[in-house]
């Protein structure tokens, strides 16, 4: 409410909205570069969920209890101490 009630004041009494945009180029240059990145963007995530979709299942996980690949404290001190040797 407080911004619709000090429109067009960004710091009342110092600058209208005008005067704190920046330049016509600045603001051309940020939507060229908007309208480049943002699709490539939403291309790698849609693509990593295609990559990954089906790996995860709510029975194995974190929270999800132990799993046939769930490595243990004893497995750990067996792996590092047999790389040593």
């Amino acid at each position: 409410m407080i911004t619709i009630s000090l429109f067009p004041m960004i710091v009342p009494p110092h600058f209208t909205l005008w005067q704190a945009a920046s330049s016509d180029r600045t603001q051309a240059y940020l939507l060229v570069g908007t309208l480049v990145l943002l699709p490539a963007i939403l291309m790698y995530t849609i693509w990593s969920y295609w990559v990954f979709r089906g790996k995860v299942r709510a029975d194995i996980g974190y929270r999800g209890g132990a799993s046939k690949t769930a490595i243990t404290k004893k497995s750990c001190v067996f792996h590092i101490k047999g790389s040593a040797e």
